[in-house]
């Protein structure tokens, strides 16, 4: 019972300072500190710039694409295959 206490206790302890990885190894970016702004080559979208720079050529950027609802892709259906019986 102490054992299984002490496991739980170092845990919960543990858990904050694992919580986020450092910000020089990956930065998290969450949707209120995302500058979305209207897209020039197409009407309707907006785009935040995640990292990067996409004016630079060559170099790797990313960015993160919003749309109108009435823009977003329609639901697409499968049509069923004929099963054939031997």
């Amino acid at each position: 019972m102490k054992r299984s206490s002490v496991a739980l206790l170092a845990l919960a302890m543990s858990s904050p300072l694992l919580a986020d990885p450092p910000a020089q190894v990956m930065n998290i970016l969450r949707e209120p500190d995302l500058k979305f702004v209207q897209s020039k080559m197409n009407p309707g979208i907006s785009q935040a710039v995640i990292s990067g720079n996409p004016v630079d050529p060559g170099k790797v950027y990313v960015v993160r694409n919003r749309s109108r609802r009435e823009r977003s892709a329609r639901r697409t259906s499968i049509p069923r295959h004929a099963t054939s019986r031997c």
